[in-house]
């Protein structure tokens, strides 16, 4: 109810009161202006051009000189090998009107080669995640490659003197295949001289980790927060969420609107604020190649056309705009002149390795494979079709008919694998509903809250009117007309209450038709993502998830009935809110 008087001779307003309303409000207060400026620049040490700020979760390499690569690790949630997460990848509004065909968002996949037992036991703490939650892993470089760190591989000199600025600064005017060089070089030294430290397959002797330039999914995935933001922001947002008060300034080095002047250079490396992952400077300072080639995006998917190079993130000499995570700018791996280079244009390294080593995990990724689909939601006669097809295929002799019947199984198990995915993807949607769900219920009740005290500070106002002998003014024939219609609106609010309480239930029904280890999984893969966030919106929505755990568990043992009106409010609403209902 948008009620909105505006109280003559008094000057009186009152205004709506919406749950944005509330959350700015919160964000504002907790805010304040990122006090961190440029570091002195005449105190450079090699620290300086590798981890100037050292964190819990780096993961470090060795390089020559002594001087480190530093890495962070990016998880997603998986149940297994053959499991990745849905994406979305480019930008809706790229601020190019006109080339809608060159970066609209298009669906794309993200996984990772590693699990905890495939790297040195001195970094799985860096890869911690819920007990509950599976996750496969890639590694990304915590900062742009430095020049310190391009002489030390690809000049092999090490520092004589003080380390300079342009040591510090992230190493440009590279083309293409310089940096697929540079991780050439750099993966074979750590071969030969460092391999215990690099990611090794159980069980597989031969196979091992190895840096490259990330994909476009890896650096975008990456850039955005990964699962250090809730899957929503990842879909909606062109930025990954700031800390409250804080612009895109605090983060990226590029010049802002309306200033013609563009910086000479890309400052040192780590000089702003991190993302949510801790990596610093995917936004502006040098814009970076990525492995893909660039292709066509619109209708949802990557157009068949190979072209030039993808870079991303722009540069200290670019636009706001042009910093996105999902903005695409293609590049010509050659112009007239030779291979291009450019002085924004840098890189950053992944730590990946192959899909399907030897050793045990080939064996692994058969058994998942054979068992996938089987928890697909399609059943026959209480049986899994997959199962039924088995069955018959046990019995039949005839080649012609075992072969047809072998090509449909595996369209069913295709089918029965994307529904099992489809299932995962369903119980997460439903989880963050029911979370939106108690967030809604809560801003309800603060507005019919807010109502009820209008109302009652109305009647004082007339009761000073009447003892004034003011009864037959227009403002008080005004304040009774309000009366009525903050009245109005706080039983509507009062029963839109009831019927959130009634939607809320019904998803966790829904919720509570899948077996429990699978929403328990997504619980916590969606709990893990709020959990990192800053906002008050973000410590309400962890608030949330766990009454929704506490909730379940009771209508799973107890029944609907459990969870009643009055239940719901006591677990939900703070004592203020309840007693002014």
């Amino acid at each position: 109810m948008n009620y909105e008087p505006v109280l003559p001779g008094r000057g009186r307003l009152l205004t709506r009161l919406t749950l944005l309303g509330l959350t700015l409000a919160v964000v504002l207060a907790a805010g304040g202006a990122w006090a961190g400026a440029l570091k002195a620049r005449d105190q450079l040490t090699p620290q300086s051009a590798n981890n100037p700020h050292p964190a819990p979760g780096d993961v470090a390499l060795p390089m020559p000189c002594g001087l480190q690569m530093v890495f962070r690790a990016v998880d997603i949630p998986a149940k297994g090998l053959l499991w990745d997460r849905t994406i979305s990848l480019g930008c809706d509004d790229c601020d190019r009107a006109g080339m809608e065909y060159y970066e609209r968002r298009f669906d794309s996949a993200i996984s990772g080669p590693f699990t905890k037992g495939d790297v040195p036991k001195a970094w799985q703490a860096a890869m911690a995640t819920p007990d509950q939650v599976r996750s496969n892993y890639y590694f990304i470089g915590k900062y742009e490659v430095t020049g310190l760190q391009w002489k030390a591989v690809m000049d092999g000199t090490c520092p004589a003197g003080p380390v300079t600025e342009a040591d510090a600064q992230p190493k440009a005017d590279i083309s293409w295949f310089d940096a697929v060089e540079f991780s050439r070089r750099y993966t074979e030294w750590l071969l030969a001289n460092a391999p215990q430290s690099l990611p090794r397959f159980q069980s597989d002797s031969k196979n091992v980790g190895y840096v490259r330039l990330p994909t476009e999914a890896e650096w975008e995935y990456a850039a955005r927060g990964g699962s250090r933001v809730p899957s929503e922001t990842l879909l909606q947002e062109d930025f990954f969420p700031l800390d409250p008060g804080t612009t895109m300034a605090d983060y990226a080095a590029f010049r802002a609107d309306g200033n013609a002047r563009i910086l000479e250079h890309p400052q040192p490396i780590g000089q702003l604020r991190p993302n949510p992952l801790g990596l610093y400077d995917t936004a502006g300072n040098v814009a970076e190649m990525v492995l893909d080639p660039f292709h066509f995006s619109f209708g949802g998917r990557l157009h068949g056309s190979a072209g030039g190079f993808l870079r991303k993130g722009g540069s200290f000499a670019t636009s706001a705009a042009e910093i996105k995570p999902g903005r695409r700018e293609e590049e010509p791996f050659f112009t007239a002149k030779g291979s291009l280079r450019a002085r924004d244009m840098g890189m950053r390294l992944v730590l990946s390795g192959i899909d399907t080593p030897d050793g045990d995990r080939r064996k692994e990724l058969l058994a998942e494979w054979q068992h996938m689909g089987h928890e697909g939601s399609a059943v026959i006669t209480g049986e899994n079709p997959l199962k039924e097809i088995e069955k018959l295929l046990g019995g039949i002799k005839d080649p012609a008919l075992k072969a047809n019947l072998e090509k449909l199984r595996d369209i069913i198990k295709d089918n029965q694998v994307n529904l099992e995915k489809k299932d995962s993807e369903n119980v997460e949607g439903l989880i963050r509903t029911a979370a939106y769900t108690i967030e809604a219920l809560r801003s309800y009740a603060v507005r019919s809250v807010f109502a009820g005290k209008s109302k009652k500070q109305i009647l004082a106002d007339m009761e000073k009117l009447k003892s004034a002998g003011k009864q037959q003014t227009e403002l008080y024939k005004f304040d009774q007309e309000s009366i009525a219609k903050f009245e109005e609106a706080r039983q509507a609010l009062l029963q839109a209450m009831t019927s959130i309480v009634s939607y809320y239930k019904l998803k966790l029904a829904e919720i509570l038709k899948y077996k429990e280890a699978l929403y328990q999984n997504k619980l916590a893969v969606v709990t893990g993502e709020y959990g990192n966030g800053k906002s008050a919106f973000a410590k309400n929505m962890t608030k949330n998830l766990k009454i929704l755990a506490d909730h379940l568990a009771l209508v799973r043992t107890k029944g609907q009935g459990a969870l009643s009106k009055d239940k719901l409010y006591l677990d939900t609403l703070n004592p203020a809110l309840r007693e002014n209902l």
